[in-house]
């Protein structure tokens, strides 16, 4: 956790810091997903059939190419009820 902690604030990650949290943060979306279609009650159905796309400064800056992530659309009775959509990896708090 320690070692997380100093990547995520220290002033200049390498490129090989930004890939891997870009990869962590795109596998901890699905393992989301899949439990959030796990939980899902009867009558209830989870879609993936769209994403967003994911380009952030950090990423323009070491030239990582885009990402496109999924996103979740939780439907019943074939009638969209949520949709779960990743934002940012980093966000200035």
């Amino acid at each position: 956790m320690a070692d997380l902690l100093n990547e995520v604030t220290a002033d200049d990650l390498s490129r090989d810091q930004i890939q891997r949290r870009v990869e962590d943060w795109a596998q901890r979306i699905e393992k989301l997903y899949r439990e959030i279609e796990e939980w899902l009650p009867a009558g209830y159905s989870a879609e993936q059939s769209r994403t967003k796309r994911m380009h952030e400064e950090l990423m323009r800056e070491v030239r990582i190419p885009p990402r496109d992530l999924p996103i979740l659309k939780i439907v019943r009775d074939s009638q969209p009820v949520a949709t779960i959509e990743p934002r940012r990896l980093w966000i200035i708090g």
